[in-house]
């Protein structure tokens, strides 16, 4: 049996480049075709690379068209999963595609990963309304945030722009209430 780059084994003896009978080319054709659909497992940027030379001698040759994508199982959590279009820059797929559209006008670093962060907070909004929310984890720049109330009747506060930093935000509700409230805190942005 024959093994593709992208790890999917064919019929034959026949390496997937050397031409052989027609049915030999057949099933060597068929199993370069899928090398674009799969995600290939690997344990490291070194394996990757490795992965990246071999898959552009067999062909389909790495492109927008035929992206290659892989598990690297090194890569920090929730950033394993990889695609490239040109072999040399990977984007992580995932959350990192919504955090780099809108925060605050600002590219993504390619070394970033994307971060998303849900959690309630319970307490007592302030005078004049403010609700003082510090994130989990810092973000590297100033985050997307969405607050909804869970137990408060009025309306959902508000998030003013300048009110976000990459450590936390203020909430605002507008009804000013003197009570305590459950929010739940949505905050997309990248470490």
């Amino acid at each position: 049996m024959a093994t593709t780059s992208s790890g999917v084994t064919i019929p034959g003896t026949s390496p997937t480049t050397t031409a052989a009978t027609p049915i030999q080319d057949h099933w060597n054709n068929l199993g370069k075709s899928l090398n674009p659909l799969v995600i290939i497992p690997t344990a490291s940027v070194t394996t990757r690379a490795a992965l990246v030379t071999a898959r552009n001698a067999e062909g389909p040759a790495i492109s927008a068209a035929a992206p290659l994508r892989v598990y690297r199982a090194d890569a920090p959590t929730g950033g394993q999963n990889e695609v490239t279009v040109d072999g040399t820059n990977w984007v992580v797929q995932g959350a990192r595609t919504i955090a780099q559209q809108g925060i605050s006008g600002a590219a993504m670093p390619a070394s970033a990963m994307a971060l998303t962060q849900a959690f309630p907070v319970q307490a007592v909004i302030s005078a004049g309304g403010i609700l003082a929310v510090t994130f989990p984890v810092a973000f590297t720049a100033i985050p997307v945030v969405v607050a909804m109330t869970v137990n408060y009747i009025g309306n959902n506060p508000v998030v003013p722009s300048g009110q976000i930093t990459a450590a936390g935000c203020n909430l605002f509700f507008p009804a000013n209430p003197s009570a305590t409230v459950l929010v739940n805190v949505i905050a997309i942005g990248w470490i």
